[in-house]
């Protein structure tokens, strides 16, 4: 009983976090704070865990992700003893050497490249000294609807499908929008060309509705036998009124070739599910500070306890933490522990299909089935996994198959020797 109110918990959770993130695509709507600064919005939003700042032009669909911070506070125009103008108050965690968190960190000044310019003990101290925008209560859509050969690229999400790209897609700092900038463009007719030293990028409109476009996307490296053609299809979300990627099909070459789209998203989220786990998890198991230090860098969400149902153990060791971050559209929540003279490291996560998913654990791990049992909406399975770490490893899975709570948890757990 205890377990299957941690699933409830953990999908109350999980979907209030997916609420506050709903919006946090940017469409020139007030979400958390907007602000007018001549021909550009400033726009902050909340992606869950931690408040996002954009500058957007009303001229683009997707707006510039500048910063992302524990807090924002203001945006002010300029501020006497600082020369730069266009200057935002904001707070964020900060950490002590040893451990630790300053709860009463200063308000700190940083520019739109991220520098810090300054501090303040709080925002009535800088009133008199600054002069402050006024918060935009309300900003008119701006939809682009049609899309053409011009604009192609800022409404395919290029990272949510296999291209050459995809390594690059990896790092954060990433903006397609940007590198394709970069590129010479050439027109025409229905194709936009994108040329770089090393790559050319052909999309060419194929089909085209106001509900459903269907683009060719062409990806060839100049120097090298690698090409790759697909089939792209976008489809239109009245409620966000924005072009949705959704799905894709490669038709070259032909030993990869595709008879049917797939799904982009529920393709991935088994996938990135495993590897977060492979990756944060069992890699790390025998070094789970490292986990810690990883969090920290990445400013991952610190998750109260109650809120850590899925993933928080029977018995609480002194080095328990429980944290979630959000790749995409997926969130996760990650725990790690050492008590009793175990360690152990969980991951947490909706997912597609079970049966992918532990194929992949088989064929990573060689799991032997110790013992399995149901309750309800609610499956417990416990294997032995012979990992490099240690043969006395076990790897527990706890998941639920029924319709829209499909969510799974892993944990890897070893003896603390």
């Amino acid at each position: 009983m205890l377990l299957l109110m941690k699933f409830y918990l953990f999908i109350f959770v999980l979907k209030f976090v997916l609420i506050l993130n709903a919006n946090a695509d940017m469409n020139y709507e007030p979400i958390g704070k907007t602000y007018i600064i001549k021909d550009r919005i400033f726009t902050v939003s909340n992606n869950g865990f931690l408040d996002e700042i954009y500058l957007c032009k009303p001229t683009a669909k997707k707006c510039e992700k500048i910063d992302k911070v524990w807090s924002f506070v203001a945006l002010a125009k300029n501020c006497k003893g600082i020369d730069e103008e266009n200057i935002y108050f904001a707070r964020n965690k900060e950490h002590f050497f040893m451990g630790g968190i300053n709860e009463n960190a200063p308000l700190r000044i940083y520019n739109f490249d991220g520098e810090v310019l300054g501090s303040a003990p709080n925002l009535d101290y800088a009133k008199p000294h600054c002069n402050f925008y006024e918060e935009q209560k309300e900003i008119k859509k701006i939809s682009t609807k049609k899309i053409s050969p011009k604009n192609i690229v800022e409404n395919i999400d290029i990272c949510a499908i296999a291209s050459s790209l995809g390594q690059t897609c990896k790092d954060k700092t990433f903006d397609p929008q940007k590198y394709f900038r970069n590129g010479k463009k050439k027109i025409k007719n229905k194709t936009v060309h994108y040329a770089f030293n090393d790559w050319d990028y052909y999309f060419k409109i194929i089909e085209q509705n106001d509900k459903e476009i269907l683009i060719e996307f062409e990806d060839n490296a100049k120097h090298s036998s690698y090409l790759s053609v697909a089939l792209i299809k976008l489809k239109y979300i009245d409620e966000t009124k924005k072009w949705k990627t959704v799905s894709t099909k490669t038709i070259y070459p032909k030993s990869e070739a595709q008879s049917d789209f797939v799904l982009v998203g529920n393709n991935s989220l088994d996938d990135r599910f495993i590897i977060n786990f492979d990756g944060l998890c069992v890699q790390n198991i025998d070094r789970i500070e490292t986990i810690n230090k990883f969090a920290l860098s990445e400013k991952w969400m610190d998750i109260p306890e109650g809120q850590d149902a899925l993933i928080a153990p029977g018995v609480k060791g002194p080095s328990y933490k429980a944290y979630g971050f959000k790749e995409g559209e997926n969130v996760f929540l990650v725990g790690i522990n050492d008590a009793e003279n175990t360690i152990s490291c969980s991951i947490a996560s909706p997912y597609n299909s079970i049966k992918k998913i532990k194929k992949k654990l088989n064929e990573f791990y060689k799991l032997k089935l110790l013992t399995k049992q149901n309750q309800g909406i609610q499956n417990l399975e416990i294997y032995n996994a012979n990992l490099i770490q240690s043969e006395k490893a076990m790897i527990v899975m706890n998941f639920s198959e029924q319709e829209n709570m499909k969510v799974i948890s892993l944990t890897v757990m070893m003896p603390d020797d």
